[in-house]
């Protein structure tokens, strides 16, 4: 009888079959750090349960949701983490591309300038989060030390509504702009020469070489840079945990910090699953909406 190898058998599989053999090692992390936890979120979001008692899971349909929904605090905490989100992403957009568009340029000691400006980025956000924490302090802190030096009034930052929201926003900004900036720049950087030399030809001005040669180009890079910054901010918790804890109040609660509160400080681990699950349906959402208007193409 003759005997097939192993090779021989690769041989005779058809390409789908061999394509889920190469892929089942990562099916299987993919189920075990994300599917399997997920499902056990879901499950748990339609029941109620007390740790501290030792109670066991018990089914309650859509309760939690319908708590949620009728909750003044959620509410207020979805329309704080929606401002802070578009705030952020717009500043971090216009002044990552503003930065993108200046390293572009021929510019002498720029691999200087991009390690500085893309130190906040390497940064921990616990690290940025504490070390702003610092200076804004209302005592203490370095930024009213300077606002005494040149005899201006000192400002709570951290405990005033205003100034506490602002806070929060400016941080996210201050740290992230760099990774929108290297994003834009990368994408800047491997465009096509071609059009730029056509629109030189024919004396375009740097506005319209920006508004009809680049923007469109950057799209693809611009539409990864939305969806990644929208989503990942509309999550943000550290920041707003060290920073402000959610207050004064309820003046920065977002919806990060209300679903800590909710899972681990009032152990409602039903409710907290539940609000876990609406903030990945509106991640899902704004992601979507953001691909359909970035990729819908003008009627010529």
């Amino acid at each position: 009888m003759k005997r097939i190898g192993l090779s021989g058998r690769i041989d005779q599989m058809s390409p789908s079959i061999f394509g889920v053999i190469l892929a089942l090692p990562a099916i299987l992390v993919l189920g075990l750090v994300i599917i399997f936890p997920l499902s056990y979120n879901i499950i748990l979001s339609f029941s109620k349960i007390n740790p501290t008692i030792g109670s066991k899971l018990s089914f309650i349909g859509f309760k939690n949701y319908l708590e949620i929904l009728y909750d003044p605090s959620f509410w207020n905490a979805l329309k704080n983490t929606v401002i802070i989100s578009f705030v952020a992403v717009f500043f971090e957009m216009a002044s990552g591309m503003l930065l993108a568009l200046i390293l572009n340029m021929n510019l002498k000691y720029v691999g200087v300038i991009r390690t500085l400006l893309m130190s906040p980025v390497m940064i921990a956000p616990v690290v940025v989060a504490l070390l702003w924490r610092w200076m804004l302090a209302d005592q203490y802190g370095v930024i009213n030390y300077f606002a005494t030096v040149f005899g201006l009034r000192q400002i709570r930052w951290l405990a005033q509504p205003f100034t506490a929201f602002i806070s929060i926003i400016w941080v996210d900004i201050w740290q992230t702009t760099p990774f929108i900036m290297m994003l834009l720049l990368a994408g800047l950087q491997g465009l096509p020469t071609e059009p730029f030399e056509a629109a030189r030809v024919d004396g375009a001005s740097p506005f319209q070489v920006f508004r009809y040669i680049i923007l469109p180009l950057l799209q693809p890079v611009i539409l990864v840079a939305l969806i990644t910054r929208t989503t990942d901010v509309f999550r943000i918790f550290d920041t707003v945990y060290l920073l402000t804890g959610g207050g004064p109040g309820s003046s920065t609660e977002v919806l990060g910090t209300f679903t800590y509160k909710q899972t681990f400080t009032f152990l409602n681990f039903g409710k907290g699953s539940a609000l876990s699950l609406i903030s990945l349906l509106i991640c899902g959402i704004i992601g979507m909406l953001y691909i359909r208007l970035l990729s819908s193409k003008p009627d010529r």
